[in-house]
């Protein structure tokens, strides 16, 4: 009976190589035959695959230009006025003091170089922080001190709000 054991288990394995072997071989054959695509699969390749756009040369002007408009430069400031795409509408702008302009000033911070920002919310917008020559709608902040900021509006006016007290 033993004998049946050791002489069943040699042939079981065997069938199990010649078995996996055989998948190997058929799968590694299918994954390799190259079958040219139909015709279908052609107009969709080609409909699919844009036209190559010939480069602009790029010339030393160009680059010049480039180096001269410094994006990174200290002194370079955002624009006044977002950009639009042609044909963009316009937003509206609202009259100053309006209740949804109202600026209100959550808090400063001022550093030993005279430097600083401060966090402002205009209106019913979510509160942002603005650094020295940065714009919140029509107002842009100008100075910075201890609890107060003082802005410049669109029109040249210079507003001062000072930070709220807090408790009773």
């Amino acid at each position: 009976m033993s004998r049946q054991r050791w002489t069943a288990g040699p042939r079981v394995g065997l069938g199990l190589v010649v078995t996996a072997s055989t998948v190997l071989v058929w799968t590694t054959v299918d994954a390799v035959r190259l079958e040219p695509p139909s015709t279908s699969e052609w107009t969709l390749l080609a409909s699919s695959t844009p036209e190559p756009s010939p480069r602009a040369s790029s010339t030393t002007a160009d680059l010049a230009l480039a180096v001269e408009q410094d994006p990174f430069h200290p002194e370079r400031r955002r624009p006044a006025h977002p950009f639009r795409l042609p044909g963009e509408p316009v937003a509206n702008e609202t009259e100053p003091g309006a209740p949804q302009d109202l600026l209100h000033l959550i808090g400063t911070a001022v550093f030993a170089d005279g430097s600083g920002f401060a966090i402002c919310q205009l209106g019913g917008q979510s509160p942002r922080l603005l650094r020295l020559g940065e714009r919140l709608g029509q107002y842009e902040l100008s100075s910075v001190a201890k609890g107060k900021a003082s802005f410049l509006t669109s029109t040249g006016t210079r507003v001062e709000i000072t930070v709220p007290k807090s408790g009773p």
